[in-house]
This record gives C-alpha cells, structure tokens and sequence, in this order.
C-alpha cells in the first residue's frame, strides 16, 4: 500500500507541476461560480495548487477567513509561504478527523484531493 502522506511530504518538497499551462485559467473559472460572500470562512482541504489559495483569500477579503488543512506538514510548509493579508490558518490534520467544531466554515473546498481519501465515505 502506497504512504500517501510520504508522498505528498515529497511532492511538497517539488515545485507545483499539477496543471498544463491553461491551469490558472481553469481554476479561475472554476472559483468564479463560487457565491463566495464577502468575510466568509473556507476551509480548504488538500491547499497543493498553487493558484487556489490565493484566489480563495481574495474572494473572502480582510474580513474572512481561509482555513487550509492537509495530512502533509511539507504542503503546509509550502502553503505559509504564499503571504496575504487575509487570516490564514494552517492546520495538519487527516481529513477523516478535522479538530474544528461543527458548522465551523461556511465554505469547504476538495479540490483535485478527493480521490486520494482512502475513506471517502469518512471523509465527508
């Protein structure tokens, strides 16, 4: 059985080589049909494409809150380097087991992780 969390640690250590060059574009559009609302709270789980957590920052603005949550602690290494100033919380957690309470976030974002979850039933 693969170590899912080794691999990730690793691909956390290489540059982001996820998505072809129209990548950005995809994403942007993609986000674009989020009704993301002004100060809002998102979680987002498995935070490896470089271009999402920015976007997400911006749609909630100052006011908001973006969690980013991942198994890997050299995603999350990776993650804190790309600065903004929206509150961001870095958080190393599975996501069978997410330390947060109930109806915490208003938004939970799994972008391209989803089928890495060995329990997706768990999961969600």
């Amino acid at each position: 059985m693969v170590d899912l969390k080794k691999l990730f640690d690793k691909q956390g250590e290489l540059e982001e080589t996820w998505y072809p060059e129209d990548g950005m574009v995809r994403i942007c559009s993609f986000v674009s049909k989020f009704k993301v609302k002004r100060g809002a709270c998102i979680l987002n789980i498995g935070p490896r494409t470089e271009g999402l957590l920015p976007i997400l920052k911006r749609k909630v603005r100052r006011e908001g809150k973006v969690i980013a949550l991942d198994d890997s602690y050299e995603i999350l290494k990776k993650a804190k380097k790309r600065r903004s100033k929206v509150p961001t919380l870095h958080m190393q957690a599975n996501v069978e087991h997410i330390p947060l309470p109930d109806d915490s976030c208003d938004y939970v974002i799994c972008f391209s992780i989803f089928p890495s979850f060995m329990d997706k039933k768990k999961a969600f």
